[in-house]
């Protein structure tokens, strides 16, 4: 079954508006490969901050538009967005911090003042005591 094709979009003054666009986003970029590593720097800098105020500008005119559209229909930008006889949902809250370490108290001493609560894996140094014939007991904090 044969396809139609889709029809070429008419030129008109947007479509030629986002030609020419497209030609300079092109002549842009290619200008890019002569500027050092400083200049491109400074270009993406800018180029930075003309998005947040383009951004900025955006929601503001988009929250604008939309509290106005609302006052149209008589409610509020919030009665828009919150599910009737629901609360407001507030977003989690940062978790509690946990104090460093395990919080374990330390159970053996090594030689050269390690310590090691008897928790996990058994350290290098007590695994060459007792390859020596020492005793775990022999390390073990008293008192």
């Amino acid at each position: 079954m044969p396809t139609a094709k889709a029809a070429p979009k008419p030129r008109t003054r947007e479509t030629e508006a986002e030609a020419d666009d497209a030609v300079s986003l092109q002549q842009i970029l290619g200008g890019l490969d002569s500027l050092s590593v400083g200049e491109l720097r400074q270009i993406a800098t800018a180029a930075e901050a003309k998005i947040r105020d383009k951004s900025e500008g955006e929601k503001r005119a988009l929250k604008e538009e939309m509290e106005r559209r609302a006052a149209d229909l008589g409610i509020s930008i919030r009665e828009l967005f919150d599910e009737p006889g629901q609360p407001a949902r507030r977003g989690r809250g940062k978790a509690a911090r946990k104090p460093e370490g395990s919080g374990v108290a330390p159970k053996y001493k090594g030689p050269d003042g390690e310590l090691w609560s008897g928790r996990g894996r058994m350290p290098k140094w007590l695994q060459v005591a007792q390859a020596e014939g020492k005793s775990k007991d022999d390390f073990l904090i008293r008192g």
